[in-house]
């Protein structure tokens, strides 16, 4: 609360020397909808802002499933690193799918099996990004493995956040 309350006030101090100096001859009346658009703009951020830790929480749960796997699976029982990448995606993107609908974007949609397809479909393409990124890195770069998953890890957390947000949780 107090995040919100510190952001709010300057905000909404700017918001009133932009509209002191911008449109002094007009009544006040007229500057409710830019204090309205100013004010749901910054909740909107914050909310938003609130989702993205609460998806970034989930999806470190969500990496270490994905890495402990990916580990066991390549090293332990040698498995082809892109099939033991692929896997450990898959089983962490499941659980991460059922963390973000109850507690990042605390979704009631009833159509779970329409919004758990979207998701995965959404992953999906979030896995070829990290497969693509993985292979430059390695093949073009010549990074580790492991150094070139954590990149990839990150991209694809702002793609499968961004397309999440927009489309399976509205």
């Amino acid at each position: 609360m107090f995040a919100l309350i510190a952001v709010l006030v300057p905000m909404f101090v700017l918001q009133k020397q932009f509209i002191r100096h911008n449109w002094q001859a007009q009544t006040l009346e007229n500057h409710l909808p830019v204090r309205w658009f100013f004010c749901l703009f910054i909740l909107t951020t914050y909310y938003m802002l609130i989702q993205f830790i609460r998806f970034s929480v989930v999806g470190a749960s969500g990496t270490a499933i994905d890495f402990g796997l990916t580990y066991l699976l390549k090293e332990k029982l040698r498995l082809n690193p892109y099939i033991a990448n692929s896997t450990g995606f898959i089983i962490a993107a499941s659980s991460n799918y059922l963390f973000n609908r109850i507690w990042a974007f605390r979704n009631h949609n009833p159509q779970i099996g329409e919004q758990y397809t979207l998701f995965m479909i959404i992953a999906l393409i979030g896995l070829l990004i990290n497969n693509a990124t993985i292979y430059l890195l390695i093949k073009k770069w010549h990074l580790n493995f492991y150094l070139s998953k954590v990149a990839a890890t990150v991209i694809v957390m702002i793609w499968n956040f961004g397309m999440n947000y927009l489309f399976t949780f509205r």
